[in-house]
């Protein structure tokens, strides 16, 4: 009988692309952890919502804590998160070196925040609505939208 490790480290990001672009996914990192079973990051079509579970590795004392890119019309966009053994969750979102990003992670309170970054390729600002939570399970939430 196989043994399954129950996971307490979990992060659970919700993107919901309302930006009017399609998000194209470039790569992820991961300081410790990995995607949970039965889930992938993958390009997140305009209007559409993605849903992807991450927790720590079999094993590991370390929790969970990464980024994930997308590439939005031209624009490379950092998302980073963590859910620790020890401290707060935390969640971040930038256009700067990845590891930048995910350097810069805070908790905000697990309060809603708000990241302004301008298209490269255009004069168009997008908008990230963020927040993370508390517990076993960072309910990290970002919701992209666009003012034209």
């Amino acid at each position: 009988k196989k043994f399954m490790m129950v996971k307490s480290h979990n992060v659970k990001v919700t993107i919901n692309n309302k930006s009017g672009f399609d998000m194209i996914y470039k790569g992820q990192w991961y300081g410790s952890g990995r995607v949970a079973d039965g889930f992938e990051w993958s390009n997140i079509k305009k209007n559409e919502t993605a849903v992807i579970l991450n927790y720590e590795s079999d094993w590991s004392l370390a929790g969970c804590s990464g980024y994930v890119q997308y590439e939005i019309s031209g624009t490379l966009i950092t998302i980073a998160f963590s859910n620790p053994v020890i401290g707060y969750n935390k969640l971040n979102v930038g256009d700067s070196i990845g590891s930048k990003v995910w350097d810069d992670m805070e908790d905000h309170d697990y309060r809603t925040f708000v990241e302004q970054i301008k298209i490269r390729d255009r004069d168009q600002i997008l908008y990230f609505n963020c927040k993370c939570s508390g517990g076993v399970v960072n309910d990290a939430t970002i919701v992209i939208f666009s003012a034209t």
